[in-house]
C-alpha cells in the first residue's frame, strides 16, 4: 500500500480541519494548524493523508523540546470512518515512524483519551512497545483520563 502525504498549507487547511472535525467532532485542530502554516515552524509538521489520491486522514508530528527534548510525538492522527480497517491507520504510523528518525529522538510516543472506546487503541497496541496511564494534574488538556504509547523499552518519564 502506498500513502501520500500532503504537508497542510493555506490551499489545504480547510481540507484538513475537516478531515480532523468528522473524526474528532468535539475538538478544532485548526490553531495548530494555522500556527505551523504562518511561522513557518520547522519542528512541527502536519499532512493529510492520501491513498490512491483521495483524503483519508490526518497525521502530524510535533516536539516541544522545552518540556522533553528525547521525545516527538504523533499528533492529530485520524483515519476517517470509511476507510478505516483497510491497513492505512497501521501503514501511516510506520511511515511517520521512519520520517521521525531524522530528528535524532530517543522516543516516538502518542497520546490518547482513555475514556471512551477507541478504535484506535488496539492499532497502538499492536504497533507501540509500551502503553502506561498519563496522570499529571498540571496538564490543563487532559482530565487524568490518558494513555501515553511509545515505541521504546522503558517507561515514560513526566
Amino acid at each position: 500500500m502506498k500513502l501520500e502525504y500532503e504537508l497542510i498549507d493555506e490551499g489545504n487547511i480547510n481540507l484538513a480541519t475537516s478531515i480532523q472535525h468528522t473524526i474528532f467532532s468535539d475538538e478544532c485542530a485548526y490553531v495548530n494548524y494555522k500556527y505551523e502554516i504562518d511561522t513557518n515552524y520547522k519542528k512541527n509538521k502536519y499532512f493529510i493523508i492520501r491513498w490512491n489520491a483521495i483524503p483519508t486522514g490526518v497525521i502530524g508530528l510535533y516536539m516541544d523540546d522545552e518540556i522533553d527534548n528525547e521525545s516527538i510525538w504523533l499528533g492529530w492522527f485520524g483515519i476517517l470512518p470509511e476507510f478505516r480497517n483497510k491497513g492505512i491507520g497501521r501503514k501511516s504510523i510506520l511511515d511517520m515512524m521512519e520520517k521521525v528518525k531524522k530528528y535524532n529522538k530517543k522516543y516516538f510516543r502518542l497520546y490518547t483519551n482513555d475514556k471512551d472506546a477507541s478504535t484506535a487503541r488496539p492499532l497502538f497496541r499492536n504497533v507501540m512497545q509500551l502503553y502506561e496511564n498519563y496522570n499529571n494534574p498540571n496538564n490543563y488538556n487532559y482530565d487524568g483520563n490518558c494513555l501515553i504509547y511509545s515505541l521504546c523499552d522503558e517507561k515514560v518519564s513526566l
